[in-house]
């Protein structure tokens, strides 16, 4: 267990963020296919959004219904934005509210915070510019425009715009708002879609209140896979288990898989006081429940929690399957995930079917 399958990370921020702002500004890049019309994201598929070989580049923003980029799905909820975020070599998605974000599909805490202060670096590169553009005269402003506008409206000139090697810029003319206007071209599917969007861009003064930071970040759920490397009795490691003293389920008219969970006991500052044991929460359950796949959930803390005498516990989980295979969902640092394997797999070690 070298890393994570996939880590749910979240952070607080310094600063606040627009996020109707953000939904219209955020510059997002769209990759091409090889016959070069736009890729999308199939809508109806399991498979992972390529890494398309741009850094730190954002290829979707999902906001209230709206969609720009390569995803088709409409879903979203309504209080943050849904960014997917090429970082690290891969596709991360980041959701995006005024003070905090969450990221899913880092393979690592480092991972994770880089894809965080690229996100933060992203917004406040904008908020540059656009203290920049509020410096320029509205003449220089609509004449910017204007240009912009009278060079896009034949679609084979915009392949020229973008580099600016073959267009020659008129000294009226900002070629830095040039730039970042011309870059939401993309977005649109007419010049009319596109002067529209303009306008609406151009009417925005700031993304942010101020300069965006992290401030703290953490875990709040991991995901590792690995295996005994042979076939198990169910039966006799739940009783085994048991008897070892772990908060071990099996429910036996669906005996696929057995459950444990072991308690990370945190005071209210979330500091570990001790590393994760089995402790007093042992019990053993045989019987059928609706829920028996609630394990296999990728979620927040809340799904990372059991309850004894009404308080919230957070646990690291484990589904142990008749083949051997173990999936551990772990709230914590890699550090603490990797001592509750190793508590486990302890007392696995004197395991006899």
């Amino acid at each position: 267990m070298s890393e994570a399958s996939t880590i749910t990370m979240v952070c607080s921020l310094a600063g606040e963020i627009d996020i109707g702002a953000a939904c219209e500004i955020l510059p997002v890049y769209h990759p091409l296919n090889p016959d070069g019309t736009k890729f999308y994201h199939p809508l109806k598929t399991r498979n992972k959004i390529p890494y398309f070989g741009v850094k730190n580049a954002i290829v979707c923003v999902k906001y209230k219904g709206a969609i720009r980029g390569i995803r088709q799905n409409k879903g979203q909820m309504n209080n943050v934005i849904s960014i997917d975020l090429q970082c690290c070599n891969k596709n991360i998605n980041i959701k995006l509210a005024r003070q905090k974000m969450q990221l899913t599909g880092a393979s690592s805490e480092t991972m994770g915070n880089e894809a965080f202060n690229a996100m933060c670096e992203i917004i406040n590169n904008i908020s540059v510019q656009l203290s920049y553009f509020s410096t320029l005269s509205e003449e220089v402003t609509r004449d910017t425009m204007k240009f912009l506008f009278d060079n896009t409206h034949n679609p084979q000139v915009i392949n020229t715009l973008k580099p600016l090697g073959k267009v020659k810029i008129p000294d009226n003319v900002d070629e830095t708002l040039l730039n970042f206007l011309n870059a939401y071209y993309d977005d649109c599917t007419s010049h009319s879609g596109f002067i529209d969007k303009i306008y609406r861009v151009i009417n925005y003064k700031k993304i942010a209140d101020s300069k965006i930071s992290v401030t703290h970040s953490r875990i709040s759920n991991s995901v590792y896979n690995y295996s005994l490397g042979r076939e198990i009795s169910l039966l006799s490691m739940t009783n085994h288990l048991y008897k070892k003293g772990f908060n071990v389920s099996f429910h036996n008219w669906c005996n696929t898989h057995l459950n444990v969970s072991i308690p990370v006991f945190n005071d209210k500052s979330s500091t570990p006081k001790s590393k994760s044991s089995a402790t007093s929460l042992s019990s053993i359950h045989t019987e059928y429940s609706d829920d028996d796949n609630e394990y296999d959930k990728v979620a927040d803390d809340e799904d990372n929690e059991v309850v004894e005498k009404e308080e919230k516990i957070k646990v690291h989980r484990f589904i142990i399957y008749r083949g051997g295979s173990i999936k551990q969902t772990s709230p914590t640092k890699y550090e603490d995930a990797i001592a509750s394997k190793a508590s486990l797999m302890k007392a696995l070690e004197d395991f006899k079917d």
